[in-house]
């Protein structure tokens, strides 16, 4: 017989950050036709610090994917082993094993580091088959700084309506006087003449006429 192990994480980019779970698959079968794989025993092992085991995780399922419940699955800290079963039969035969745990990262030192472990099948009559998986842990995403929200525009004050100018108070026009026109001062001396004489000539009759009574 020819045992085959192939073990892989949940996340095809192997990238976790702290505090995430990692689940692990772990697919064990026979590849030689008519073969049988005798006492196959699995032996997992996280080999890198600061990841705990959940051991109440583990499972053991067959090639229907039902829960292999006579199978004996013992924990030593972040390791532990599973008697499948006494004999494999060949992948043709239609037996598979699965197995299926998780672990959580719990050491931020871990940061910017790879979590190894290491998967070991052994049988009775089969060489040892093995594999391996390594996961990196990254650094937590920066939370996006939420834009601060467009501050409202301050309604614009309603301008005051204008107050109605005024009308300006127009002055009375004082009317100038009209100059009395006394006519050309040659004129006026010939009119005094004539008064004068006038008044002469009346004096000279009366004195006449009074001569004569």
């Amino acid at each position: 017989p020819e045992v085959f192990v192939d073990k892989y994480a949940d996340k095809e980019s192997k990238l976790y950050q702290v505090g995430d779970v990692i689940t692990y698959t772990v697919d064990v079968t026979q590849q030689i036709q008519d073969a049988v794989a005798k006492n196959v025993i699995l032996t997992d092992t996280i080999l890198t610090e600061g990841v705990k085991l959940q051991k109440d995780s583990i499972v053991l399922l067959d090639a229907e994917h039902h829960v292999v419940s006579d199978a004996k699955i013992s924990v030593t800290g972040n390791s532990y082993t599973i008697h499948a079963a006494d004999f494999l039969q060949s992948v043709e035969a239609g037996e598979k094993y699965t197995v299926e745990y998780q672990v959580v990262i719990v050491d931020e030192d871990l940061i910017g580091k790879e979590i190894e472990n290491q998967v070991v099948v052994r049988s009775d009559n089969a060489p040892e088959a093995e594999d391996e998986e390594k996961v990196k842990v990254e650094k937590p995403k920066e939370p996006e700084k939420p834009q601060k929200p467009e501050e409202p525009q301050k309604p614009q004050e309603p301008q005051k309506p204008q107050e109605p100018q005024k009308p300006q108070e127009q002055q009375p026009r004082q009317e100038k006087a009209e100059s009395i026109k006394t006519g050309d001062g040659a004129n006026l001396i010939v009119l005094m003449l004539f008064v004068i004489l006038s008044c002469t000539a009346i004096i000279t009759c009366v004195k006449i006429t009074s001569k004569t009574k």
